[in-house]
């Protein structure tokens, strides 16, 4: 994987992990479930999505890199956040999936040629989507979620 762009892009996605940890040790345990507004989700609904997501990507990553052009559905993460009870699991125990689910993910990509990287597969209701938008997606999505912690620090 010798391309800068890869490198960094995916360099960017590890950080990921240390900043999560970071927003998260900033919450205080009586913060986790609390909503800063009815629109939003708690920082446990939260972190019970980014794991959810971060299944969701483990799987179109290696549709795209193993299948010719393939189809990955989207997922409906209100309907799994109500249905799947994120609440009743424990905040550490989603930390301990997402961490090293992570790892494993970066582990692949940085194994990737540079041409896997413009392999596609057509997403549901994004449409057609290289390895690399994809990751670049995973770390827009990190990002979005982490300044909703960062925020929830603050709220409350």
């Amino acid at each position: 994987m010798p391309n800068r762009n890869i490198s960094e892009t995916l360099d960017n996605l590890a950080k990921m992990n240390g900043a999560l940890e970071e927003a998260l040790h900033a919450i205080p345990n009586e913060k986790m479930k609390i909503q800063s507004s009815p629109d939003v989700w708690t920082p446990h609904q939260i972190l019970g999505h980014l794991v959810d997501a971060e299944i969701a990507f483990s799987f179109r990553l290696r549709k795209i890199i193993a299948e010719e052009n393939p189809f990955y559905p989207s997922f409906d993460e209100e309907r799994w956040g109500e249905t799947l009870r994120h609440e009743a699991i424990p905040v550490l125990l989603f930390v301990s999936v997402w961490k090293p689910l992570r790892e494993l993910n970066i582990q692949l990509l940085r194994l990737m040629p540079v041409l896997a990287w413009e392999r596609q597969g057509v997403h549901e209701t994004n449409g057609s989507q290289t390895l690399m938008d994809v990751v670049r997606g995973m770390l827009a999505h990190d990002i979005y979620h982490l300044k909703q912690l960062k925020a929830s620090d603050t709220t409350a």
